[in-house]
């Protein structure tokens, strides 16, 4: 009888042992649970963030494609305006003289 019983306690020890590490396993399994949705709510706040990030984005490249088309044209202008009077500058010099001389003992002739 002391044998049977014996074998009824060591039954249920192991038993016990066998709940005991499936507690173990559950409280690990709650606390992943948690540690994931903790990630979840991190990424979705993450998301919302880079959302707002992306509107701000949005709004200020338009602003900023105009003004820098504007600029350039403003640049553009000033060449080609500063090349204009460059132009007549570089080639005045060349071109225009005030009097040719034909002969040494002549009035000066104008160049037309």
């Amino acid at each position: 009888m002391d044998t049977a019983l014996d074998d009824v306690r060591g039954r249920l020890t192991s038993i016990e042992s066998a709940v005991v590490r499936m507690a173990d396993a559950l409280e690990l399994v709650a606390r992943m649970d948690e540690r994931v949705l903790k990630l979840i709510e991190h990424k979705d706040d993450h998301e919302d963030r880079i959302r707002k990030v992306e509107a701000v984005v949005a709004a200020h490249s338009f602003t900023q494609s105009a003004w820098g088309k504007f600029i350039w044209i403003i640049v553009a202008a000033a060449v080609g305006f500063t090349s204009s009077f460059a132009k007549d500058w570089m080639v005045r010099p060349a071109i225009v003289q005030p009097y040719h001389y034909e002969k040494a003992n002549e009035e000066p002739a104008k160049v037309t």
